[in-house]
């Protein structure tokens, strides 16, 4: 699925937005990873100025790119439901610990859409 960028588009603070600005950072790794429905854009800030130069932490940011929600059929919807739940449960087997329970809160900027579902959680 080819990502489209428009740069009159409202943007957010995702750091796969970000990114696109620096292309070429040193202490950024940026990978683009195929699913079923979309993409996942998965970066790694590993450097003070990669920080900086992004305007986030140090740290794994994972932002999964899907078409909009009302289009997805069933598959498509259990699909991005798969991704996501596996998403999660590959955080949790990283931080080495088996919960019995697992909140997930969403954040988000309600003005803006791909980032409105937080908002709404």
């Amino acid at each position: 699925m080819p990502y489209f960028y428009n740069e009159n588009a409202p943007s957010s603070d995702l750091a796969c937005e970000r990114y696109r600005a620096d292309l070429n950072e040193d202490g950024v790794k940026y990978e683009k990873e195929v699913c079923p429905g979309g993409f996942w854009e998965r970066i790694a800030i590993s450097s003070v100025s990669g920080a900086k130069s992004i305007g986030r932490p140090m740290g794994f940011y994972d932002t999964l790119n899907l078409d909009p929600i009302d289009t997805l059929d069933t598959d498509g919807v259990r699909n991005a439901s798969r991704e996501i739940a596996d998403e999660l449960l590959s955080l949790v087997r990283k931080m080495h610990i088996i919960p019995k329970r697992l909140l997930v809160l969403g954040l988000g900027n309600p003005s803006l859409t791909p980032d409105s579902i937080g908002a709404r959680c």
